[in-house]
Protein backbone atom coordinates (compact mmCIF):
# COMPACT_ATOMS: atom_id res chain seq x y z
CA UNK A 1 0.00 0.00 0.00
CA UNK A 2 0.97 3.28 -0.79
CA UNK A 3 2.16 5.47 1.77
CA UNK A 4 -0.12 8.19 0.88
CA UNK A 5 -3.07 6.28 0.54
CA UNK A 6 -2.61 4.89 3.95
CA UNK A 7 -2.74 8.49 5.45
CA UNK A 8 -5.94 9.17 3.20
CA UNK A 9 -7.79 5.86 4.86
CA UNK A 10 -7.09 7.22 8.13
CA UNK A 11 -8.34 10.27 7.88
CA UNK A 12 -11.47 8.85 6.24
CA UNK A 13 -11.43 6.07 9.19
CA UNK A 14 -11.07 8.80 11.91
CA UNK A 15 -14.12 11.01 9.84
CA UNK A 16 -16.27 7.51 9.77
CA UNK A 17 -15.58 6.89 13.34
CA UNK A 18 -16.59 10.63 14.60
CA UNK A 19 -19.37 10.27 12.33
CA UNK A 20 -20.79 7.45 13.85
CA UNK A 21 -20.16 8.26 17.70
CA UNK A 22 -21.80 11.84 17.16
CA UNK A 23 -24.88 10.07 15.03
CA UNK A 24 -24.98 7.06 18.02
CA UNK A 25 -25.40 9.95 20.89
CA UNK A 26 -27.31 12.17 19.12
CA UNK A 27 -30.05 9.27 17.96
CA UNK A 28 -30.10 7.96 21.77
CA UNK A 29 -31.15 11.27 23.02
CA UNK A 30 -33.69 11.48 20.41
CA UNK A 31 -35.08 8.26 21.42
CA UNK A 32 -34.92 9.12 25.20
CA UNK A 33 -35.91 12.76 25.78
CA UNK A 34 -39.06 13.66 26.66
CA UNK A 35 -41.92 15.79 24.10
CA UNK A 36 -40.58 14.77 20.73
CA UNK A 37 -43.49 12.37 19.67
CA UNK A 38 -44.12 8.54 18.81
CA UNK A 39 -41.55 6.15 17.56
CA UNK A 40 -42.05 7.04 14.28
CA UNK A 41 -41.53 10.57 14.48
CA UNK A 42 -38.12 10.03 16.74
CA UNK A 43 -37.33 7.63 13.75
CA UNK A 44 -37.52 10.40 11.02
CA UNK A 45 -35.69 12.65 13.42
CA UNK A 46 -33.07 10.49 13.66
CA UNK A 47 -32.52 9.75 9.91
CA UNK A 48 -33.02 13.37 9.26
CA UNK A 49 -29.83 13.82 11.45
CA UNK A 50 -28.07 10.81 9.99
CA UNK A 51 -27.99 13.02 6.17
CA UNK A 52 -26.74 15.35 7.98
CA UNK A 53 -23.45 13.79 9.84
CA UNK A 54 -22.68 11.88 6.69
CA UNK A 55 -22.56 14.64 4.66
CA UNK A 56 -21.07 16.95 6.63
CA UNK A 57 -18.95 15.00 9.11
CA UNK A 58 -17.94 12.00 6.28
CA UNK A 59 -17.91 13.26 2.56
CA UNK A 60 -17.52 17.14 2.94
CA UNK A 61 -14.60 15.99 5.68
CA UNK A 62 -12.70 13.74 3.26
CA UNK A 63 -12.37 16.41 -0.06
CA UNK A 64 -9.84 13.82 -1.60
CA UNK A 65 -13.33 11.87 -2.70
CA UNK A 66 -14.84 14.08 -5.11
CA UNK A 67 -18.41 13.76 -6.41
CA UNK A 68 -19.40 14.66 -9.75
CA UNK A 69 -22.71 15.66 -10.99
CA UNK A 70 -24.09 17.16 -7.98
CA UNK A 71 -26.16 19.89 -9.93
CA UNK A 72 -28.11 16.96 -12.28
CA UNK A 73 -29.03 15.24 -9.03
CA UNK A 74 -30.71 18.73 -7.20
CA UNK A 75 -32.92 19.09 -10.44
CA UNK A 76 -34.12 14.65 -10.16
CA UNK A 77 -34.26 15.46 -6.35
CA UNK A 78 -36.41 18.60 -7.26
CA UNK A 79 -38.71 16.68 -9.77
CA UNK A 80 -38.93 14.13 -7.47
CA UNK A 81 -40.04 16.88 -4.77
CA UNK A 82 -42.55 17.96 -7.56
CA UNK A 83 -44.33 14.64 -7.66
CA UNK A 84 -44.96 14.77 -4.11
CA UNK A 85 -45.40 10.77 -3.49
CA UNK A 86 -42.73 9.46 -1.26
CA UNK A 87 -40.85 6.99 -4.00
CA UNK A 88 -39.50 3.56 -4.22
CA UNK A 89 -35.63 4.28 -4.36
CA UNK A 90 -33.12 1.61 -6.23
CA UNK A 91 -29.73 1.68 -5.89
CA UNK A 92 -26.74 -0.15 -7.76
CA UNK A 93 -24.24 -1.69 -5.16
CA UNK A 94 -20.58 -1.84 -5.40
CA UNK A 95 -19.30 -0.93 -2.03
CA UNK A 96 -19.94 -0.75 1.67
CA UNK A 97 -19.93 3.19 0.73
CA UNK A 98 -23.04 3.03 -1.14
CA UNK A 99 -25.35 3.64 1.50
CA UNK A 100 -23.70 6.26 3.80
CA UNK A 101 -23.36 8.56 0.21
CA UNK A 102 -26.89 7.58 -0.48
CA UNK A 103 -27.85 8.51 2.93
CA UNK A 104 -25.62 11.67 3.03
CA UNK A 105 -27.16 12.91 -0.57
CA UNK A 106 -30.88 12.25 0.65
CA UNK A 107 -32.61 15.74 0.66
CA UNK A 108 -33.88 16.69 3.79
CA UNK A 109 -37.93 16.56 2.50
CA UNK A 110 -37.34 13.28 1.30
CA UNK A 111 -34.73 11.55 4.02
CA UNK A 112 -36.96 11.41 6.90
CA UNK A 113 -39.73 9.69 5.02
CA UNK A 114 -37.50 6.97 3.59
CA UNK A 115 -36.33 3.58 5.07
CA UNK A 116 -33.97 0.57 3.99
CA UNK A 117 -33.82 -2.90 4.15
CA UNK A 118 -30.59 -3.90 6.27
CA UNK A 119 -29.49 -7.46 6.87
CA UNK A 120 -29.86 -8.38 10.59
CA UNK A 121 -26.20 -9.02 11.45
CA UNK A 122 -25.39 -5.36 10.91
CA UNK A 123 -28.48 -4.57 13.62
CA UNK A 124 -25.65 -5.92 15.94
CA UNK A 125 -22.75 -4.11 15.08
CA UNK A 126 -20.90 -1.40 17.33
CA UNK A 127 -22.58 2.09 17.01
CA UNK A 128 -23.68 1.58 12.81
CA UNK A 129 -26.30 -1.54 14.47
CA UNK A 130 -27.81 1.18 17.02
CA UNK A 131 -28.07 3.75 14.15
CA UNK A 132 -29.90 1.55 12.05
CA UNK A 133 -32.13 0.59 14.98
CA UNK A 134 -32.77 4.55 15.81
CA UNK A 135 -33.69 5.71 12.11
CA UNK A 136 -36.23 2.72 11.69
CA UNK A 137 -34.78 0.46 9.49
CA UNK A 138 -36.09 -2.99 8.55
CA UNK A 139 -34.25 -6.05 9.16
CA UNK A 140 -34.16 -9.05 6.34
CA UNK A 141 -33.80 -12.15 8.15
CA UNK A 142 -31.59 -14.42 5.63
CA UNK A 143 -30.92 -18.04 6.80
CA UNK A 144 -27.07 -18.00 5.17
CA UNK A 145 -24.67 -15.84 4.81
CA UNK A 146 -23.47 -17.50 1.26
CA UNK A 147 -22.75 -15.06 -1.87
CA UNK A 148 -26.16 -15.45 -3.70
CA UNK A 149 -28.23 -17.18 -0.40
CA UNK A 150 -30.97 -15.03 -0.27
CA UNK A 151 -33.35 -17.09 1.35
CA UNK A 152 -35.02 -15.57 4.69
CA UNK A 153 -36.36 -17.17 7.72
CA UNK A 154 -40.37 -16.47 6.38
CA UNK A 155 -41.94 -16.24 9.69
CA UNK A 156 -39.77 -13.94 11.08
CA UNK A 157 -39.52 -11.42 7.81
CA UNK A 158 -43.10 -11.58 7.46
CA UNK A 159 -43.60 -9.67 10.80
CA UNK A 160 -41.37 -7.48 9.14
CA UNK A 161 -43.49 -7.72 6.15
CA UNK A 162 -46.29 -6.24 8.06
CA UNK A 163 -44.74 -3.31 9.39
CA UNK A 164 -43.26 -1.98 5.79
CA UNK A 165 -46.43 -2.70 4.29
CA UNK A 166 -48.07 -0.19 7.79
CA UNK A 167 -45.30 2.50 6.49
CA UNK A 168 -46.11 2.10 2.83
CA UNK A 169 -49.34 2.80 3.63
CA UNK A 170 -48.85 5.99 5.13
CA UNK A 171 -46.96 7.22 2.38
CA UNK A 172 -43.36 5.94 3.24
CA UNK A 173 -41.08 4.95 1.02
CA UNK A 174 -38.01 2.42 0.81
CA UNK A 175 -34.19 2.48 -0.63
CA UNK A 176 -33.14 -0.96 -1.70
CA UNK A 177 -30.56 -2.46 -2.96
CA UNK A 178 -32.19 -5.41 -5.76
CA UNK A 179 -28.39 -6.57 -6.59
CA UNK A 180 -29.11 -7.96 -3.10
CA UNK A 181 -25.28 -8.50 -2.45
CA UNK A 182 -21.87 -6.24 -3.93
CA UNK A 183 -21.47 -6.33 -7.14
CA UNK A 184 -17.95 -7.12 -8.25
CA UNK A 185 -17.94 -6.04 -11.35
CA UNK A 186 -19.28 -2.62 -11.56
CA UNK A 187 -19.88 -1.86 -15.01
CA UNK A 188 -22.80 -4.53 -15.24
CA UNK A 189 -25.88 -4.65 -13.28
CA UNK A 190 -26.19 -7.56 -11.54
CA UNK A 191 -29.72 -9.39 -12.15
CA UNK A 192 -31.81 -7.64 -9.78
CA UNK A 193 -34.06 -9.62 -7.66
CA UNK A 194 -37.75 -9.82 -8.14
CA UNK A 195 -39.35 -9.83 -5.26
CA UNK A 196 -38.15 -6.60 -4.12
CA UNK A 197 -41.01 -5.07 -6.49
CA UNK A 198 -43.60 -6.87 -4.63
CA UNK A 199 -43.87 -4.07 -2.76
CA UNK A 200 -43.51 -1.54 -4.86
CA UNK A 201 -45.93 -2.67 -7.01
CA UNK A 202 -48.75 -3.63 -4.50
CA UNK A 203 -48.55 0.41 -3.25
CA UNK A 204 -48.31 1.61 -6.47
CA UNK A 205 -45.32 3.00 -5.75
CA UNK A 206 -42.94 5.46 -8.21
CA UNK A 207 -39.76 3.75 -8.35
CA UNK A 208 -36.49 6.11 -8.64
CA UNK A 209 -32.75 4.86 -9.80
CA UNK A 210 -29.99 5.91 -8.33
CA UNK A 211 -26.51 4.96 -9.42
CA UNK A 212 -23.05 5.68 -8.07
CA UNK A 213 -19.65 4.96 -9.89
CA UNK A 214 -16.37 4.52 -7.85
CA UNK A 215 -17.73 4.31 -4.47
CA UNK A 216 -15.87 0.94 -5.67
CA UNK A 217 -12.62 2.53 -5.47
CA UNK A 218 -13.23 4.83 -2.84
CA UNK A 219 -13.95 1.84 -0.77
CA UNK A 220 -13.00 -1.23 -2.44
CA UNK A 221 -14.99 -4.53 -1.57
CA UNK A 222 -11.32 -6.33 -0.37
CA UNK A 223 -10.35 -3.36 1.98
CA UNK A 224 -11.88 -3.41 5.36
CA UNK A 225 -11.51 0.77 5.72
CA UNK A 226 -12.16 3.35 2.41
CA UNK A 227 -11.09 6.43 1.63
CA UNK A 228 -8.48 5.84 -1.65
CA UNK A 229 -9.01 9.40 -3.33
CA UNK A 230 -10.79 9.22 -6.48
CA UNK A 231 -14.04 11.22 -8.36
CA UNK A 232 -17.75 9.61 -7.65
CA UNK A 233 -20.51 10.27 -10.39
CA UNK A 234 -23.99 10.18 -9.15
CA UNK A 235 -27.09 9.90 -10.68
CA UNK A 236 -30.47 9.87 -10.39
CA UNK A 237 -33.58 9.08 -12.80
CA UNK A 238 -36.88 7.83 -13.33
CA UNK A 239 -37.85 4.29 -13.99
CA UNK A 240 -41.25 4.42 -13.36
CA UNK A 241 -43.96 6.62 -12.28
CA UNK A 242 -46.57 3.14 -10.99
CA UNK A 243 -44.58 -0.03 -10.36
CA UNK A 244 -48.12 -1.90 -10.74
CA UNK A 245 -48.16 -1.17 -14.59
CA UNK A 246 -45.55 -3.93 -14.09
CA UNK A 247 -45.43 -7.64 -12.57
CA UNK A 248 -42.47 -8.63 -10.73
CA UNK A 249 -40.53 -9.70 -13.17
CA UNK A 250 -41.30 -7.38 -15.91
CA UNK A 251 -40.44 -4.77 -13.58
CA UNK A 252 -37.03 -6.17 -12.16
CA UNK A 253 -36.42 -6.32 -15.85
CA UNK A 254 -37.12 -3.28 -16.57
CA UNK A 255 -35.69 -1.55 -13.84
CA UNK A 256 -32.54 -3.85 -14.59
CA UNK A 257 -32.39 -2.10 -18.49
CA UNK A 258 -32.60 1.42 -17.52
CA UNK A 259 -30.51 1.11 -14.31
CA UNK A 260 -27.78 -0.25 -17.11
CA UNK A 261 -28.60 2.02 -18.99
CA UNK A 262 -27.63 4.80 -17.17
CA UNK A 263 -24.46 3.44 -15.63
CA UNK A 264 -23.07 2.83 -19.94
CA UNK A 265 -23.93 6.60 -20.10
CA UNK A 266 -21.55 7.46 -16.70
CA UNK A 267 -19.02 5.61 -17.86
CA UNK A 268 -18.86 6.60 -21.16
CA UNK A 269 -18.43 10.15 -20.12
CA UNK A 270 -15.38 9.09 -17.51
CA UNK A 271 -14.12 6.49 -20.39
CA UNK A 272 -14.37 9.93 -22.91
CA UNK A 273 -12.45 11.89 -20.23
CA UNK A 274 -9.64 9.13 -20.18
CA UNK A 275 -8.68 9.48 -23.62
CA UNK A 276 -8.60 13.77 -23.96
Amino acid sequence: MALPNLFYQVGFGLAFLNTLLVLWTVCKLIHILPGLGPLSQRHAYSIALSSTCFNYLLIKACPWVKLRGLPELEQAWAQMAAEGAAPFVIANHNSKLDSLLITALLPTWLGPRMRSLIKLALFSEPLFGGICTAVGHFPVYFKGSKAGDFGVDKEAQGKVAVAMDKFLREDGGLLIFPEGQLNKTPRKIQTLRRGAFNLAIAHKKPIWGFINVGCEKAWPYTSAMGGFPCDIYVRAFKVTDDASKFDNIQLADHAGKIMQEQLDEIYNIIDNKKLE
